[in-house]
């Protein structure tokens, strides 16, 4: 079959086929190698990482605010200001309301 090189008209293709299977088989084989090179376990353990710390703040913060009455928003995109008014139980002495904006509220959670 690969004597008779004029003749053979499948050689060409088999050929190819050949050379893109090997190329998708090296691939898959130096897999690990280009993970290790671009530290892909290390980002991955680092992202887990910070997903539980901020599940964990979440968490905290709910239990901190449970004496507040916080609205929910209406939408992502739409800006409300925030009334915090304490529970008269939890704290008689403070009778006024302060209005948070969105932008003070993110400074307050980073502090």
């Amino acid at each position: 079959m690969l004597q008779y090189f004029e003749g053979n008209d499948l050689l060409l293709p088999a050929v190819i086929i050949g050379f893109i299977i090997s190329l998708v088989l090296i691939w898959l084989m130096t897999r690990s190698i280009r993970l290790w090179y671009w530290k892909v376990n290390t980002q991955v353990d680092t992202i887990k990482s910070i997903d539980e710390k901020l599940q964990e703040l979440s968490e905290e913060i709910k239990i901190n605010l449970t004496g507040f009455d916080i609205p929910e928003p209406t939408e992502e995109s739409e800006a409300v200001p925030v009334e915090i008014e304490a529970q008269p139980e939890s704290r008689p002495e403070e009778t006024h309301k302060k209005v948070y904006t969105e932008e003070e509220l993110e400074i307050l959670i980073r502090d």
